[in-house]
């Protein structure tokens, strides 16, 4: 979501448009860029349409880009479907979203798919399309319903991105058939581990999968009457993990799971399989036994990656969790490849030790010192000045930093090497011996944290424990650029 500043000013104070003076300055480009930062706005993009001729083009193409359908409750074709099927409207349709719900009374009414079928004929242009099945999870009629839904997107020969929550058993079955399309991106969300695997499970089809390229998967296991043993989920990201290998051309891998072993050969054997791999987001859960641990350093590791995500999930709460067997983990996914943007998070204040913190930096230096732009460490690896140094010398590209320090000295280390991170434009600190309930440890912080903005003019916005400094985009008497000081409660990244 972009703030204030980031939003043009014609859309901060939008009544600017009626002005034809306005319009004929910012050109075609320039409004279709006003109008994206209006797409949640239908009502407002209506009016534009009808203000005059020239902003009828770049505002029907964000309103009418994106139509939502609701079938279940007796489908109708109401007025936004109609304006969006007429002829000089429908060629901006590119994206299309089923909900499939049920009535006020809870009953589901069937909807006539051959109309719904005819009416989606008419949008030439449709490049993604998705349905949601949240109501309808014991619903008998769930799978024809979706089967049916599904066949009618695939049979379009320019959908290439196709979305699915809430994914039934019985479309499970037919993933298969669906990859048929040749598809680039596959999205299915809300979905129990057991129906994911029956495409996983089911025979290699080498001659159509070939062309997916993103692959979205979150399993989860809140749907299921009762949890998954520990070998019944083994078994599963096994089948997984060993069938994603004949996906070649993978450039984006999610997959959020609740598995109980996530760090067996199978995974490294997968990430070393797809050799095309760039972007790789994985929420799993990580043992904390230390004999647990056993990663596959005989494998080749991926050297394509250029952004990372990870978020760690602990199994159990016996014992705090390693931090050293942690990071090394990590390491050995992002030793060879050129990152760009890390990011890792953990669900646990049970951190043990920092030393294993020393150990990923060194890494994080010696590996991606030259290519990371945006990184992003848990707050609970706090870093000692030395390493902290180690991190801000060996990576001048950064442009988003967010991690843990020790205390007072890190900010006038991070003072003192301002001068090499002239790309840098957000940072957030968690200082776990600082306290910012204490008067003279605030007004300190405030000092630095002002001489810092005043420093680096380049940066944007700098926050400690949750305490934000924003450069406004305004001047002053003397042409500078003020900030002002806000306090939130969320400085993680959007």
């Amino acid at each position: 979501m972009s703030t204030d500043i980031d939003r043009p000013l014609c859309v901060q104070n939008f009544t600017l448009l009626r002005d034809q003076n306005v319009r004929r300055d910012l050109g075609r480009d320039e409004l279709s860029h006003v109008f994206e930062f209006l797409e949640d706005c239908p009502k407002t993009l209506a009016a534009c349409c009808l203000l005059c001729t020239s902003l009828h083009k770049p505002a029907s193409s964000v309103l009418y880009c994106h139509l939502r359908l609701k079938v279940g409750s007796g489908f109708n074709l109401d007025s936004a479907f109609n304006s969006a099927s007429l002829p000089h409207n429908r060629i901006y349709v590119r994206r299309i979203s089923v909900h499939v719900v049920l009535n006020a009374d809870g009953e589901f009414i069937p909807p006539d798919i051959a109309q719904l079928q005819m009416c989606l004929q008419n949008f030439e242009n449709l490049t993604s399309a998705g349905c949601v099945l949240r109501g309808l999870r014991y619903v008998l009629e769930q799978d024809y319903v979706a089967l049916a839904l599904l066949t009618t997107f695939c049979s379009r020969p320019k959908i290439r991105n196709l979305s699915i929550c809430f994914l039934p058993l019985q479309v499970g079955k037919r993933l298969s058939d669906i990859l048929k399309r040749s598809l680039h991106k596959l999205s299915v969300t809300g979905t129990p581990a057991w129906v994911v695997s029956n495409f996983f499970a089911g025979p290699p089809l080498p001659e159509y999968d070939l062309e997916l390229k993103v692959l979205d998967l979150d399993v989860n296991s809140d749907l299921i009457a009762r949890p998954l043993s520990h070998d019944e989920e083994l078994f599963l990201f096994t089948s997984i993990a060993d069938s994603l290998h004949r996906f070649q051309k993978l450039e984006s891998l999610t997959f959020h799971g609740g598995f109980y072993d996530f760090t067996n050969n199978h995974l490294f054997s997968l990430l070393s399989q797809l050799s095309r791999l760039q972007v790789l987001n994985l929420c799993i859960h990580f043992p904390y036994q230390e004999a647990d641990y056993n990663p596959g350093f005989h494998l080749t590791r991926p050297r394509s990656l250029r952004a990372v995500y990870l978020g760690f999930r602990p199994i159990g709460y016996e014992s705090p969790l390693p931090a050293g067997n942690l990071c090394q983990w990590i390491s050995w996914i992002i030793h060879d490849s050129p990152l760009e943007v890390l990011r890792v998070s953990i669900d646990t204040d049970r951190l043990q030790g920092d030393a294993g913190c020393e150990i990923l930096i060194d890494e994080i230096v010696e590996r991606h010192g030259d290519t990371l732009e945006k990184l992003d460490l848990p707050s609970r690896m706090c870093l000692r000045r030395d390493v902290f140094k180690k991190l801000l010398r060996g990576c001048p590209y950064l442009e988003y930093l967010h991690v843990g320090i020790g205390g007072r000295e890190c900010l006038a280390t991070f003072i003192r090497q301002s001068a090499r991170l002239r790309y840098l434009r957000t940072v957030h600190f968690h200082c776990r011996d600082l306290n910012l309930n204490i008067g003279h440890q605030r007004w300190l912080v405030s000092c630095n944290a002002e001489e810092i903005l005043e420093t680096m003019k380049h940066l944007e916005l700098f926050s400690i424990n949750q305490r934000e400094w924003k450069r406004v985009r305004v001047s002053d008497e003397n042409g500078e650029p003020s900030y002002q000081l806000k306090i939130v409660h969320d400085f993680w990244p959007s």
